[in-house]
């Protein structure tokens, strides 16, 4: 039973942040019209907002800024950059949202946006549950290694969607493991004692 309600608490905070039900704005970013700026809305749907990270077309870092500690509001004037497409990435603690942008005349167009978030992990005795909500396919990798930082465990799945599974440790030697927990935008590692 304990592990029903889990997952439906996970999947109802996954859903909750997916469907923007925070009581705050939907979006991270606003673009005002006729100016060549992004604001970055700290309120709402992604309150533990870390880094801003601008790059060109090409990939190359343009410019990078930490973000916790500063303002609900914070806003990038781009009018110096030249006209072309820029990926925007805004990370948090437990989500990412990506924005393709392109700077013209004197103002900003979102081109597309997309939302990835953090697998969840939970350890429970001798069993890990891990949780994820993907929008996009994604990669899930998952690697336990023993105390000596041997492989002792490997998975991978491919897709998109709701995603949980409760990994049983319990055939495992007694000791420490360090479980690497990866997607193509996370990367969490979880000490787990048996």
């Amino acid at each position: 039973m304990k592990n029903i309600v889990l997952v439906f608490v996970s999947l109802f905070s996954g859903a909750l942040q997916v469907f923007g039900f925070s009581g705050g704005p939907t979006s991270v970013i606003e673009l005002p019209s006729n100016e060549t700026s992004i604001i970055v809305n700290r309120i709402g749907l992604l309150s533990d907002l870390k880094t801003f990270t601008l790059r060109d077309a090409e990939g190359t870092l343009v410019f990078s800024d930490n973000i916790e500690s500063q303002k609900n509001r914070v806003k990038y004037t781009l009018n110096k950059l030249p006209q072309d497409q820029y990926t925007v990435e805004i990370t948090g603690n437990h989500s990412m949202e990506i924005y393709e942008i392109a700077i013209t005349d004197e103002k900003v167009r979102l081109l597309d946006t997309e939302r990835y978030f953090k697998p969840t992990v939970k350890v429970e005795n001798e069993k890990v549950y891990v949780d994820l909500l993907s929008i996009y396919d994604e990669s899930l990798r998952i690697k336990v290694y023993n105390d000596i930082n041997e492989e002792v465990y490997t998975f991978s799945k491919d897709g998109k969607g709701s995603f949980n599974k409760v990994f049983n440790l319990e055939n495992l030697e007694k000791g420490e493991y360090n479980m690497v927990i990866s997607t193509d935008h996370f990367l969490d590692n979880k000490n787990v004692n048996l």
